[in-house]
């Protein structure tokens, strides 16, 4: 009987995953306060040389070339009225520092839960005010800025996602054009252009080559995304094919790939799943919700990691 009970409950929240899946896509929430951000508490995970990195210190700010900044999912940031979100308030504090010889790029997730909507939409202001949030953070630095897409400003590449970045885009830029005197223009912004897949190569220094790529264009379905002249590849071939070309062009330089998605993951996107995970995963959807399956509770992790879903990488 307790098996029966604990399989009718296993199936019975699985068969809510969809209509919560779509409330957290509905739902905004309170700015700092969403699943987005760490529970009180938290601590972040590290391994292998990354251990101890706080007793690494850098070299020598005098022997540093050229910095560039990566920061990205603050898409719902505590307004700076309220204390400002943690991570971008670090950010301003290192930029005050820094010259022309540094980059800031924005890693994707730059407005949640979907992109930029449309004007006279009723989260329209909502969007537009997290979006200003991080753009604020570089006024008066005068190195170079950009942002490029991830699957929550493209609406996990559902139909009008492509239109929900490039108002993102549209945005973003005006607003940057909008008071010189606060930011300098160094060029676009939001990288690579209107929903292409790239690669938009940017030369930083003779030395070293960005090069930025919308992963999310590669797991968005044909139908939602530009492709042919309109982004000079028809398809993911041809894409990394110019990846891997413009790679071959400077190869005798420093290369720093932009993207939002890792190129590997260690997590379950990665299709690595903890003993907890396979004991309570409940939990993997549900915060909180504890609930031991175990044996039925691999299910999950073992189809995450055999077939995955749009946003694992194979």
């Amino acid at each position: 009987m307790r098996l029966i009970f604990r399989l009718t409950l296993f199936f019975s929240l699985l068969a809510t995953l969809p209509f919560a899946a779509h409330a957290q896509l509905e739902e905004l929430g309170e700015a700092g306060e969403s699943d987005f951000n760490p529970p009180p508490g938290y601590k972040p995970n590290y391994r292998g040389k990354a251990l101890g990195w706080q007793k690494n210190l850098p070299p020598d700010s005098t022997h540093i070339r050229y910095s560039v900044f990566l920061i990205g999912d603050v898409g719902n940031p505590i307004p700076f009225e309220k204390g400002g979100e943690p991570s971008l308030n670090h950010l301003r504090k290192e930029l005050l520092h820094m010259g022309v010889n540094s980059s800031v790029v924005y890693l994707g997730d730059n407005i949640y839960n979907q992109g930029m909507p449309r004007e006279g939409a009723y989260d329209r202001k909502i969007a537009e005010g997290r979006l200003r949030t991080q753009l604020d953070a570089l006024k008066g630095y005068k190195g170079e800025k950009y942002m490029v897409p991830g699957n929550h400003d493209w609406i996990q590449g559902i139909k009008g996602g492509r239109e929900q970045l490039l108002r993102e885009q549209r945005y973003a830029e005006h607003y940057l054009a909008s008071d010189s005197a606060a930011f300098s223009y160094t060029g676009d912004f939001l990288v690579p252009r209107d929903g292409c897949p790239g690669p938009y190569e940017i030369r930083l220094r003779d030395d070293l080559v960005m090069i930025a790529i919308d992963s999310q264009w590669f797991l968005t379905d044909q139908a939602n995304r530009p492709f042919g002249d309109a982004c000079g590849a028809d398809n993911a071939e041809e894409a990394f094919a110019q990846i891997e070309q413009v790679i071959q062009n400077n190869q005798d330089k420093h290369i720093l790939i932009v993207t939002h998605h890792p190129m590997y993951s260690d997590g379950i996107h990665g299709g690595y799943f903890t003993f907890a995970d396979h004991v309570f995963p409940l939990s993997i959807v549900f915060k909180y919700a504890f609930v031991p399956l175990p044996i039925i509770g691999s299910i999950y992790p073992l189809a995450r990691q055999y077939g995955g879903i749009n946003q694992d990488i194979p």
